[in-house]
């Protein structure tokens, strides 16, 4: 009886790893590669200690269950927490229901989740703060949304155009003359 809730402990440990560390995959951060190697030796070592513990099927067992059930299971979760924590999407993509995108999507009066995003941080003073600093428009501001978009920088450009500092570096850029493909690899270098 106790190996078996010494197992289910075991594996509940081995959930919140798999948790952390697709979290991580939703963060950005200099230290992004470093955490993920860490969390990937705890995952390891947490294996290899049911292994030892639990003996070598058990082990064996454990590694599809981590891959192919925890992984699937804690992805969600981990993109809904690194919304509500950083309070925009950071995976680098089209921003479109997961790249599913339907007629009545197009044809559709309401606006987009993109206007509504653009909507949300046009509200934010400090936003509004560096538009007039730099003396642009809410059409400016949209503009240099989609121009970031469509070089490819999917929902990273949500990051940027919400961010003060990131939006007031990139009216700066392009007041220097600074290209757009300039602009987004620095953006991608950051």
């Amino acid at each position: 009886m106790s190996i078996t809730i010494g197992l289910i402990v075991f594996h509940a440990i081995l959930l919140v790893f798999m948790l952390l560390l697709m979290l991580n995959g939703y963060l950005r951060g200099a230290l992004k590669t470093q955490t993920d190697v860490i969390l990937s030796f705890i995952i390891i070592g947490l294996l290899v200690f049911i292994g030892f513990k639990f003996g070598l099927i058990e082990a064996l067992v454990s590694i599809p269950i981590c891959i192919f059930i925890y992984g699937p299971l804690t992805n969600p979760l981990a993109r809904n927490i690194s919304f509500r924590i950083l309070g925009y999407r950071t995976i680098l993509s089209g921003g479109l229901n997961d790249g599913k995108l339907s007629i009545d999507d197009l044809l559709s009066d309401k606006p987009s989740n993109n206007e509504k995003f653009l909507n949300f941080a046009l509200k934010k003073p400090s936003i509004q703060e560096v538009l007039r600093q730099y003396g642009k428009t809410e059409d400016d501001f949209k503009e240099q949304f989609w121009m970031l978009m469509a070089s490819g920088l999917g929902d990273i450009s949500y990051n940027i155009i919400s961010n003060p500092k990131s939006l007031s570096l990139l009216f700066q850029l392009k007041e220097e003359g600074v290209s757009d493909l300039e602009i987004v690899g620095r953006f991608l270098r950051m």
